[in-house]
């Protein structure tokens, strides 16, 4: 392993214990060793993105898809970049070449924020054809989504539960299920609501839910 592998798998290893702050300098030397590291280059504009530092983000990602355009991470950083700052037709693009190089093990998480991409698009009936074979919190969020919009109210709950199956320390999907069942059944929204302020307390549509409900 060269010197900026061991330094990624350092930086790896503190943002996944929760680091991230400590993990960009690490990734940065890695990037300082080897400018054209594409590892580096994709997972240090994840960790830019996250702490607000989009178009840092940016131009790592857009680096790294000119380094390697057939590989489906930088396009998908590219992607979720563009998503966040409301490009959508650039999500869309980006987000959907991703999807035409990703490999089985990473294909759920692509799919997954394409069909989000879909949805900000209001291209329903295409969000829910990409997420329709994927059993992830995040397809299910898609789904779901596309289902309280056709007025689908027992499929919308169905897919927001499995959600939170999926992934219980996610607030969003508390926060769905909350915003549906509002008028049907204000009491157990408003629990919904509490459990998702509790799990995200800074979460503002979290406490906006809350506040609301009473």
């Amino acid at each position: 392993m060269s010197v900026a592998d061991d330094l990624h798998a350092q930086a790896l290893r503190l943002a996944t214990s929760g680091r991230l702050r400590q993990a960009l300098p690490v990734w940065g030397e890695a990037l300082r060793q080897d400018p054209d590291h594409t590892d580096v280059l994709v997972a240090l504009g994840h960790a830019l993105a996250t702490v607000g530092e989009r178009p840092k983000a940016l131009e790592l990602a857009s680096r790294a898809c000119r380094l390697a355009p057939t590989s489906a991470a930088p396009w998908h950083l590219l992607g979720l970049i563009a998503l966040d700052d409301g490009r959508l037709q650039e999500a869309l693009e980006a987000l959907t070449l991703a999807t035409q190089r990703v490999d089985d093990a990473h294909r759920a998480a692509v799919v997954a924020d394409l069909g989000r991409a879909l949805v900000a698009a209001g291209q329903l009936d295409e969000a829910a054809r990409v997420v329709a074979d994927v059993d992830t919190a995040a397809a299910h969020l898609v789904a779901g989504h596309v289902r309280a919009s056709r007025g689908d109210v027992d499929g919308a709950r169905a897919d927001f539960v499995r959600a939170g199956e999926l992934d219980p320390d996610d607030p969003e999907p508390y926060k769905r299920l909350a915003a549906l069942l509002a008028v049907s059944d204000r009491g157990l929204a408003r629990e919904l609501a509490r459990h998702a302020v509790t799990l995200a307390p800074h979460d503002v549509e979290a406490r906006a839910l809350v506040d609301g409900l009473g």
